[in-house]
């Protein structure tokens, strides 16, 4: 995965631009995600893992602020953080090895893509209504 493409990930997941001159914690958080997932080949798909200063002129940060950037994710990332994680494997469809609901949810969403697209617009809620009553009789069902 190219770098411009990593950032455009973030960005859009995020909503923001991780170059802006921000220092909230919005923007904070989407740069730790990007420059953790720059320096990990294993996640982003390159063959090569990207340098700081590369990282660094592509978001207008200095090698410094990136070396912090991905020491703090990481430690994130190693402690089991469960934003950081929750966010890194939406913004880049990583399923995470040994969790066993993230893989059903995988299954599910191969299995039921093309039917949920097929929904017209305006009927969501009707169907999930539905469903969600056919789930309760069901349990009623095998209760009494």
């Amino acid at each position: 995965m190219e770098l411009e493409e990593i950032k455009f990930k973030v960005d859009a997941y995020y909503g923001v631009d991780i170059s802006a001159k921000s220092r909230d914690k919005t923007h904070s958080d989407a740069r730790k995600l990007f420059v953790f997932m720059a320096r990990k080949r294993e996640f982003n798909g390159s063959k090569r893992k990207y340098i700081y200063q590369e990282i660094g002129n592509l978001i207008n940060r200095n090698h410094d602020t990136i070396i912090y950037h991905y020491e703090v994710a990481n430690q994130w990332f190693e402690s089991g953080d469960h934003e950081f994680k929750r966010d890194l494997f939406a913004v880049f469809d990583i399923v995470e090895k040994g969790n066993k609901e993230a893989k059903r949810l995988d299954r599910l969403r191969v299995a039921y893509d093309d039917l949920l697209l097929s929904i017209p617009d305006g009927m969501h809620d009707e169907i999930m209504e539905t469903i969600n009553l056919k789930i309760k009789a069901r349990k009623w069902k095998y209760t009494v």
